[in-house]
């Protein structure tokens, strides 16, 4: 697929990360190009519930409440850092259509391909136990 925008000549190319697609300008103006290959990842966020969890780690047996679910397409082969780091801008500052909960923060889960759980930190993401087997999962949505 191919997505074409209309733009000024010697503008500056629209603000897309070179993550997701590549974007190439053409005398009429700008091509955006997924790339050729990609891995869709399934992702489920769950918020931290627990009173007073505020700006400090997740701890097993925290509340958890699951606030989405559903498959996030990445160019192939991406690093889980690289896989967190774009979810967590994209639940921190850019929310998907259609999620209206609240922003991605500290001590929150993000499971990856329903089975690599990551806390997020102050800085960055601390690998947890993996997610318990299909049908045996202790959260409910």
């Amino acid at each position: 697929m191919v997505i074409e925008q209309e733009s000024d000549r010697g503008a500056a190319p629209p603000s897309v990360s070179a993550f997701e697609v590549d974007v190439v300008h053409t005398d009429d103006g700008f091509r955006i190009i997924p790339p050729p290959a990609t891995q869709r990842v399934a992702v489920r966020i769950e918020l931290n519930e627990t009173r007073g969890h505020r700006f400090t780690e997740y701890h097993e047996g925290d509340e958890l409440r699951a606030a989405w679910r559903g498959e996030i397409v990445f160019a192939a082969a991406p690093t889980d850092e690289a896989m967190l780091d774009h979810i967590f801008r994209l639940f921190y500052i850019e929310h998907p259509a259609g999620y209206t909960d609240r922003s991605l923060s500290v001590a929150d889960v993000v499971t990856l391909a329903d089975v690599r759980r990551y806390a997020v930190l102050p800085v960055g993401f601390k690998r947890l136990a993996d997610a318990p087997a299909e049908g045996t999962r202790p959260w409910t949505d």
